[in-house]
């Protein structure tokens, strides 16, 4: 197996087993040699040496121009003037770049396939995080709106309750002592702001408490 990549780590040979079957037992085993660098193939030149020095050249090319005919036409150029593959590259320029293309295609729609998994891959991780973030949102809201519902009933409560007490108060002075509204309020030390008010209820009908 020729390897043409960059990757750092290369295996010396690849295995049926191991990389195939993930190490599960198998009748058959295979082993075959993994060749990733010129000095691999035993000498200087020969084929494979040309074959790996082209791929090399045409990833070069890549980098400078992309994945383009443009990369593809510079390669051949580069080895041909090198006399990389020479006579196979002349002879059969236009089906080394319709083979190019193809690769390129096929790398490109491997691309695009990628992206379209991530893609649904965040939009389903998205969708999800949305609900779960939704529910638990909804769900903290409402715990928070009894809360504060709890907490405001009961200030309003309590309010109610101490000017009900308030009202009581004054009445109980007016009558007994008695004093006017006014002088009550200033007996209790009522704040001017709360007076209005409380002149107002103390001028409505009294509640009968049942017996």
């Amino acid at each position: 197996v020729i390897f043409t990549g960059n990757r750092k780590r290369i295996p010396e040979q690849l295995s049926f087993r191991n990389d195939i079957l993930n190490g599960r037992d198998s009748a058959v085993e295979v082993r075959v040699k993994v060749v990733a660098k010129t000095n691999d193939v035993g000498s200087s030149e020969g084929i494979l040496n040309e074959y790996m020095t082209f791929a090399h050249a045409f990833d070069e090319m890549r980098a400078v121009h992309g994945n383009t005919i443009e990369a593809i036409e510079a390669a051949i150029d580069s080895c041909i003037s090198r006399g990389i593959l020479r006579e196979y590259l002349i002879e059969r320029r236009e089906e080394v770049i319709g083979m190019m293309i193809h690769l390129l295609d096929r790398e490109e729609a491997m691309e695009a396939y990628r992206r379209e998994i991530e893609a649904e891959a965040q939009e389903k991780g998205y969708k999800s995080g949305h609900e779960k973030g939704y529910k638990s949102g909804h769900e903290k809201g409402l715990e928070e709106g009894r809360a504060e519902g709890r907490a405001e009933g009961r200030a309003e409560g309590r309010a109610e309750g101490r000017e009900e007490m308030l009202i009581d108060m004054l009445r109980s002075i007016i009558d007994n002592i008695p004093l006017s509204p006014e002088l009550a309020m200033d007996a209790l030390k009522i704040p001017e702001d709360d007076r209005k008010e409380l002149l107002v209820k103390l001028q409505q009908p009294r509640e009968n408490n049942p017996e």
